[in-house]
């Protein structure tokens, strides 16, 4: 494991976390299973944020980098003075004992770094896919998409975003979605107005605000645009209706892609005429997860 990778392993653990359970996640008696459910019930993480966390920690002290580990979060310069002192004493401790390591012996209930992939995929995966909310089997998506693209097996960030977004303001305005086949607008309001929905992950700070390309956007095809962005794990992160007329004096064409292009940036919603419905997309997300 380069330092690279252990330190976005760090990231994705929290170096708070990776401090204050450090003793437990050390403890490799103790099985993952019982790690993932201890930061559940102690910390109110969601399952699939609790297991990346326990992967991850665990990940790094079989590499052999735990006191690499400490010794970043002892030097961060972002994290809480508190855990960095912490991080120091722990790497003290260790320095006048042997360091802990994973034992050859196999705990009282396997680790899934010693099953075979096909039962890791069974005993950790699927459950947490059949059993997760809506948000959770999408955060799931999106951190496995994430890694796959760091690995360079896929090119782009694409998902199952637009199709995510119809379906949040058709529940939350009850509009009536149109079929696949209509191509000009995705949903309808019961005044006959017609809704065109595009949206964007947002990855990073830096992710471009850009939405998938309008065709025709000249013809009037659609009254409204309803724009979604979402943060990376798919939850709402903010969303507008834009009436087309502005829609259509904001954007520029691109002959290269014979359509044109409308960038979701924060001042859209200075905009008089264009609505902010980011609150009911929210609820609309949270009615989704409890199966409402």
């Amino acid at each position: 494991m380069d330092n690279e990778t252990l330190m976005r392993n760090l990231r994705s653990v929290g170096m708070a976390c990776y401090v204050a359970y450090h003793d437990e996640l050390t403890d490799f008696s103790q099985s993952d299973t019982k790690l993932i459910d201890l930061l559940v019930e102690t910390e109110g993480y969601t399952r699939t944020a609790s297991m990346t966390r326990v992967l991850k920690s665990r990940e790094i002290m079989r590499a052999g980098r735990d006191r690499d580990a400490l010794e970043m979060i002892s030097h961060a310069s972002r994290v809480a003075p508190a855990v960095a002192e912490e991080a120091s004493e722990i790497l003290k401790t260790a320095a006048k004992s042997n360091p802990p390591q994973a034992p050859g012996t196999t705990p009282s209930e396997p680790s899934v770094f010693s099953m075979q992939p096909e039962d890791r995929t069974h005993n950790i995966a699927f459950p947490l896919v059949r059993d997760g909310t809506v948000s959770e089997v999408l955060a799931l998506y999106a951190a496995a998409l994430d890694e796959l693209r760091e690995r360079g097996i896929v090119r782009s960030a694409n998902g199952p975003g637009g199709d995510y977004a119809e379906l949040l303001c058709v529940r939350a305005f009850g509009w009536s979605r149109t079929a696949n086949s209509v191509a000009s607008y995705d949903a309808i309001d019961r005044a006959n107005r017609k809704y065109q929905v595009k949206s964007r992950r947002i990855v990073t700070p830096k992710t471009s605000r850009q939405l998938s390309a309008l065709r025709n956007l000249s013809q009037e095809s659609f009254d409204f645009l309803a724009g979604v962005l979402f943060n990376g794990d798919f939850s709402v992160m903010r969303a507008a209706i834009i009436p087309h007329r502005i829609v259509a004096e904001r954007s520029r064409f691109s002959a290269h892609t014979n359509s044109s292009i409308f960038f979701l940036d924060d001042t859209v919603w200075k905009i008089p005429d264009v609505r902010d419905i980011t609150a009911e997309l929210r609820k609309a997300q949270a009615e989704l997860n409890r199966g409402v």
